[in-house]
């Protein structure tokens, strides 16, 4: 199609390898149709100009029938970039008109002498209309599984833009259906001049489902294309993996069910038992009288303690967790309550700037100049919370020091014998395998339902359409690669040089945050046994954690900005670093030693009613 986008480099067709002498001629036949040369038969209609005089002086030509054509098909010309010569096969035709305009070269230019406009070929893809580093024009593949010659594939490359990374494009193309996806791939390889583009071709992704029904019933039956329904057919096969997670869920379901019955069942006997012990208390004699408490309630003691089956099924209550997530304590219940306004916040500003930027590298923005400084949103003050977004991920690494720093210190570091060689050893084992299990589980059955369940979970074009490096939409997180690199996750590695981006490359924050944790009782260690020893370790961790990523951003000569810096790899080789995050973990360190200081200064100071 980019070859054969000239008439004229279209006589001679050629194959990578031999094809069906059927797929050879329908292809000869689409490649030299058009879908304008259907104005061949319009602009040669007499009765058309005739009739109309307005359209003779919109085209400035004389009452002669053969003077209207010729500048009615000059115009046509003018305005697509395309000769019209006669007509094709109106299916041939209608390919065309139900494919993707290849516009990602072009731009419409304004002739102000001819009062037109016309397409005006640019040298970088026109990213402008098409949006952001992935370009893509569907086209109609409704009205295409509509024909029954044609089929609806997807044309896929790469283009090299503005800067070291390539942009993915994809073209919905109605071809013909005589070809198949493997003849179509090889006229393709068989351009030397689109090697470069790493062209590649996907078919079968749209099949019809029926027979057009109402509306589009009716523009059938008046244009002849009314647009069927359809389906897309899948891609994926199911495997081993997708059984055992699908029997692994409902597992978790089923204990769900049963923590919820257990936990249900024991709310209903508190409430009989206290509305019995409430009657009690009154001195009411509730012996023969109706009421809500039966007489078989044994009213001395409290209700039997749960067996250890039991206790293991209501931590997977519905309504014990529901309680725990929705549930709000009182500032004197929870002395770091403020906390959780500071999460609220941070995840909110770290999902709307997330949201923002990963646009830019996928569909793009069709309107960026409403955001383009100076006058755009980015040079406004209150905007910049978005592009912020990055130094939110900071917060948490704050808060994660201080509730690390402030717990040892109260709940380890206190007695003595913690602080004692082999005392520490076993407690900093078992510091490591709590921090690690409660982490692992959560990001494994997330890794394996990406991996197994959410391909099912989709359908459509873009959700089936095979992307030039292999991947599909659902990947875009790093799953397609997890089947291989899953264990650095495991073991927390998904940061290191090698492995970074291959596995869920957004828990990067987890491998930093599991790393950085294990520093935080050697710190902590020093702290209880010399508070001097303490702050300076602490200062001088701080002190190498702001020197080292100056100089390797100098050495480098990196863009110190997670968005202009990541085309040179910045974002891999910097901002997922540990060495290069620690400091706003060691600050929150420090936050968490200082706070019973804090505390104890203001203990005698008094308090509002608010306050108390």
């Amino acid at each position: 199609w980019l070859s054969c986008g000239w008439r004229a480099s279209c006589s001679d067709i050629s194959f990578a390898r031999d094809v069906t002498p059927q797929c050879s001629a329908a292809l000869r036949e689409y490649l030299l149709c058009s879908a304008v040369d259907g104005f061949y038969t319009v602009c040669g209609s007499d009765g058309l100009f005739n009739a109309s005089k307005t359209l003779q002086k919109l085209i400035g030509c004389t009452e002669d029938p053969s003077d209207c054509s010729a500048r009615c098909m000059s115009v046509v010309e003018g305005i697509t970039n395309e000769s019209v010569h006669s007509p094709c096969e109106a299916a041939v035709q209608a390919m065309h008109g139900f494919s993707a305009p290849i516009n990602i070269f072009t731009i419409q230019e304004v002739d102000k002498e001819a009062n037109v406009s016309k397409p005006a070929i640019m040298p970088l893809p026109n990213i402008k209309n098409m949006g952001g580093p992935t370009l893509m024009s569907y086209g109609e593949p409704g009205h295409c599984a509509e024909i029954e010659s044609a089929q609806y594939c997807i044309l896929s490359g790469e283009l090299q833009t503005l800067g070291p990374k390539k942009s993915t494009f994809a073209l919905g193309s109605c071809l013909p259906s005589r070809c198949a996806e493997a003849e179509l791939q090889d006229f393709v390889d068989g351009d030397e001049s689109t090697r470069h583009m790493n062209l590649k071709v996907q078919c079968n992704l749209v099949k019809p489902l029926g027979k057009a029904m109402g509306a589009s019933a009716i523009i059938e039956d008046k244009l002849g294309w009314g647009g069927v329904p359809v389906y897309y057919p899948r891609r994926v096969e199911a495997t081993v993996g997708l059984l055992i997670m699908i029997l692994v869920i409902l597992v978790l379901v089923a204990f769900m069910c049963v923590g919820t019955a257990i936990d249900w069942r024991r709310e209903s006997k508190r409430r009989v038992f206290d509305a019995a012990q409430a009657l009690r208390s009154s001195g009411i004699d509730t012996q023969g009288m109706e009421s809500a408490v039966p007489l078989t309630v044994e009213m001395t003691g409290e209700l039997p303690p749960l067996t250890c089956v039991e206790g293991f099924f209501q931590h997977w209550s519905v309504l014990r967790n529901g309680r725990s997530l929705l549930r709000t304590r009182p500032a004197e219940q929870n002395p770091f309550a403020c906390m959780d306004a500071i999460r609220v916040f941070s995840m909110t500003q770290v999902i709307l700037g997330h949201s923002f930027f990963f646009v830019l590298s996928s569909a793009g923005y069709s309107n960026m100049e409403q955001f383009d400084p100076p006058d755009g949103l980015l040079g406004s003050f209150w905007f910049q919370i978005i592009p912020g977004c990055f130094y939110g991920v900071d917060s948490f690494f704050v808060m994660s020091g201080f509730l690390c720093a402030y717990g040892l210190e109260k709940k380890v570091f206190n007695r003595r014998e913690n602080r004692q060689p082999m005392g520490f050893s076993i407690k900093y084992a078992q510091f490591v395998l709590l921090r690690w299990l409660r982490l692992i589980p959560a990001e494994m059955f997330c890794i394996a339902f990406v991996m197994t369940i959410l391909p099912w979970m989709g359908t459509g074009i873009m959700w089936n359409w095979e992307k030039p490096n292999g991947s599909y939409c659902y990947e875009s997180a790093g799953a397609n690669q997890c089947s291989k690199y899953w264990w650095t996750n495991l073991l927390f590695l998904q940061d290191v040089d090698h492995y970074a981006g291959k596995c869920f490359a957004h828990t990067w924050y987890l491998a930093n945050d599991f790393q950085l944790y294990l520093t935080a009782p050697f710190f902590g260690l020093a702290y209880s046994i010399d508070r001097r020893i303490g702050w300076g370790l602490l200062g001088a961790g701080l002190f190498a954690g702001v020197i080292s990523p100056m100089i390797i951003t100098a050495s480098n000569h990196w863009v110190p900005e997670i968005i202009a810096g990541s085309t040179k790899g910045f974002d891999q080789k910097f901002y997922m670093k540990p060495w290069c995050r620690c400091p706003a973990f060691f600050v929150g360190i420090a936050l968490g030693w200082a706070w019973p200081a804090l505390l104890e200064r203001h203990k005698g100071r008094h308090l509002t009613a608010k306050a108390r």
